[in-house]
């Protein structure tokens, strides 16, 4: 039977509202997963600012969850009531030319639920199986929200042309570097430098397998990562942060033939490189949207212990307490990496 949930709402900068909503009966091929841990995704903060590029206010948020299989379409063959599970949110055609190549983080319609009238925050939420993932046991819900943002930290490492002997550097101590940063030494990485200027993530960095980690505020990364490099430069530089400064740094820092990997959500997405000095060094830009099937390898590499996600969860918040979650990400004296709403 359709369920009655509250649905936080960004109606405007930095104002969440909680407003009653209802999840319907899930469908033929549906299954209906009771929401317990839903984590704060970097790109819900630049909506909660009001400065997401593909969000206008009002909009809604959350997409990384975890949860119990509370009901099942008719059609259902795979889960049953009571499976913990998480899932993929992204929403897609299935039909265009992308959707057709199994490119579907391309399609031409591709969204997410929380931009169509469903929140992971909520305390439901409907999702056709195809796109639901079996959680282990030993895998807690709250590590299993944050499963989501793992397979693009994959996408981007399995993108990147790793190989044994890579050195890299990642821009960003935020959540999505600290994850990309264990993918990348899963896939190949030999040696991992983390870049970035607040000391607990460096610290976290290190616990995580950075080999060094560079207080970008008090020595010049890009010279300093020469010098680790015989002079040569980073095989591959990640940008997760979403600043020109950043991307020019994670440029300036590669070996000639390198690349760049950019992961980050730029709120002013208008950035200056010197194209001239990528020519001259044959370099590259590859830009990571989200994932393409890489959600099972990001279970997989979890489950193994070869990405860990727990050290990365500092928080955790009811929804009543929301807009209280959400402003602790925007104060660095708090030290929160990844935030979650969970719920009882």
């Amino acid at each position: 039977m359709p369920k009655k949930v509250t649905m936080p709402i960004i109606e405007s900068p930095r104002q969440i509202t909680l407003k009653e909503a209802t999840v319907p009966d899930p469908g033929p091929r549906e299954v209906t997963i009771q929401v317990k841990a839903c984590a704060i995704c970097g790109s819900d903060v630049h909506v909660f600012k009001g400065m997401h590029p593909a969000a206008p206010l009002p909009a809604g948020a959350g997409h990384e969850l975890a949860g119990v299989v509370a009901e099942v379409g008719k059609e259902v063959g795979r889960f049953k009531v009571g499976d913990r599970v998480c899932m993929n949110p992204m929403l897609f055609c299935g039909k265009c030319y992308y959707c057709k190549r199994a490119e579907y983080n391309h399609c031409v319609q591709v969204t997410f639920c929380y931009r169509i009238g469903q929140s992971g925050f909520a305390q439901y939420i409907n999702r056709n199986e195809d796109w639901v993932y079996h959680l282990p046991d030993f895998v807690s819900f709250e590590e299993g929200a944050v499963i989501e943002p793992t397979s693009t930290a994959v996408h981007a490492a399995q993108s990147s042309d790793l190989h044994l002997g890579s050195k890299i550097a990642v821009f960003g101590a935020g959540p999505i570097g600290l994850q990309t940063l264990q993918a990348a030494k899963a896939h190949g990485a030999t040696w991992a430098a983390m870049v970035d200027v607040v000391d607990y993530r460096l610290d976290l960095a290190k616990e995580l397998g950075a080999d060094v980690t560079l207080d970008a505020s008090q020595v010049d990364a890009v010279a300093r990562l020469r010098e680790l490099s015989e002079g040569l430069g980073m095989d591959v530089t990640y940008e997760c942060v979403g600043l020109e400064q950043t991307m020019r740094q994670c440029l300036a820092a590669l070996k000639k033939g390198g690349r760049a990997m950019a992961l980050g959500v730029f709120e002013n997405p208008e950035v200056k490189l010197n194209l001239q000095d990528m020519v001259n060094r044959e370099l590259q830009i590859h830009a990571i949207l989200a994932y393409v099937w890489d959600f099972q390898t990001a279970l997989d590499l979890v489950s193994a212990g070869r990405i860990r996600l727990k050290p990365l969860i500092s928080h955790t918040f009811p929804l009543s307490r929301i807009q209280e979650a959400f402003e602790l990400l925007l104060d660095k004296r708090e030290k929160a990496v990844k935030v979650l709403i969970t719920h009882q």
